[in-house]
């Protein structure tokens, strides 16, 4: 089995956007990213570099720290999951 640990952030990003009520629209109007660029990061079809990291963060209600901090605590939970589910193969 191939150990390939990728981070995905997508999920993340529209699992806050979500929680906080805000449509990609919402996102689109604070933060000065377009709708389609949003929809790419959420669908992990692009990565976004620190600047847009920052802008979506802020436009979400937090701080970039903190949706690090979130990204890291679900991509932990992630990697516990795979591993016992490679342990079980």
């Amino acid at each position: 089995m191939e150990n390939n640990k990728t981070i995905k952030i997508g999920r993340l990003l529209a699992k806050v956007r979500s929680v906080k009520r805000l449509s990609q629209e919402d996102v689109e109007w604070a933060s000065h990213i377009s709708r389609k660029t949003i929809s790419n990061l959420e669908n992990d079809e692009q990565i976004p570099n620190l600047y847009t990291f920052g802008k979506l963060a802020k436009a979400l209600g937090m701080k970039p720290s903190d949706l690090l901090i979130e990204i890291e605590k679900n991509t932990n939970y992630l990697l516990v999951i795979d591993q016992e589910t490679e342990e079980k193969d």
